[in-house]
């Protein structure tokens, strides 16, 4: 309902003012892993996405989004051929 709006459009604000800490407690908090992977990305926490990703409790939907998140992580780790 609208607890559910306000928390949508404040992780939007927080995300355009790249307050990416405050989002990140937020996500852990909640377990929210789609955040918690973006927040890793921007605060370039390479080994907690990567440790988020291979977490099952973490299998979140492969959007376009999460597939670039995936590539950047492979990109600095090294492992594209």
């Amino acid at each position: 309902g609208e607890h559910a709006l306000w928390l949508e459009l404040w992780i939007s604000c927080a995300k355009s003012l790249n307050h990416w800490d405050s989002l990140m407690e937020y996500a852990r908090a909640t377990e929210n892993w789609e955040v918690a992977c973006d927040c890793m990305w921007r605060l370039q926490d390479w080994d907690g996405l990567k440790a988020a990703l291979s977490n099952t409790k973490a299998a979140v939907e492969d959007s376009p989004h999460q597939v670039i998140i995936k590539g950047y992580l492979a990109l600095q780790q090294g492992d594209v051929a």
